[in-house]
């Protein structure tokens, strides 16, 4: 089995977090159980960075 490394996140992993609630947002379509997010109302960019301040 994989190692899994976790970890807290740091202002330089802004743009990769940012791409990865981006893509969940983008395929939420193809999943009747998905979260309902919808990118920039809300997960946003200024949600993530409060989170990682």
């Amino acid at each position: 089995m994989p190692e899994l490394n976790c970890r807290l996140a740091t202002e330089a992993d802004l743009a990769a977090l940012c791409q990865f609630y981006q893509d969940i947002c983008a395929h939420q379509k193809d999943d009747q159980f998905g979260a309902d997010w919808h990118w920039g109302i809300y997960p946003s960019e200024k949600d993530i960075a409060e989170a990682i301040a």
